[in-house]
């Protein structure tokens, strides 16, 4: 005696897709001005311009990977500088000052930018006036 049994047959379901790439997700912007600090406070004061040309780096603060992590850029014209697509997390940035340029605030700051959160900072740098040391000549 053959039994008949029963066998599934495929049936066609309808899955939604999402049309074009995944999204990503937005990342963190650090961003700041270096500034000379003509009357050496410690502060950029809205009338001491902005210095062009500084390097400044952003890195990981603990060795750690990130988007496009270990940059480094130029301030622009007006002492400006942008870190845009940053991935949230705890991060070193830095100045180098030009020579002959005096710190006045910490010239390296910790940074923790979380998602969708733009971070600023300002670094100051004092230009010292020039002396001229003559030396006295007893006779």
């Amino acid at each position: 005696i053959i039994t008949p049994t029963h066998t599934p047959t495929a049936t066609i379901t309808p899955t939604p897709t999402i049309a074009g790439p995944t999204p990503t997700p937005q990342q963190a912007t650090v961003q700041g001005l270096v500034c000379t600090d003509a009357n050496n406070n410690g502060h950029c004061d809205p009338d001491e311009a902005g210095l062009a040309g500084v390097t400044v780096q952003l890195a990981p603060a603990t060795g750690g990977l990130g988007v496009r992590s270990g940059r480094t850029t130029l301030t622009d014209a007006a002492g400006r500088f942008v870190f845009a697509d940053v991935s949230p997390g705890h991060y070193t940035l830095a100045i180098l000052p030009p020579a002959g340029y005096w710190r006045t605030t910490p010239i390296t700051v910790t940074v923790s930018p979380a998602r969708h959160q733009t971070i600023a900072a300002t670094f100051g740098l004092y230009w010292p006036p020039n002396h001229v040391y003559i030396p006295l000549l007893l006779q």
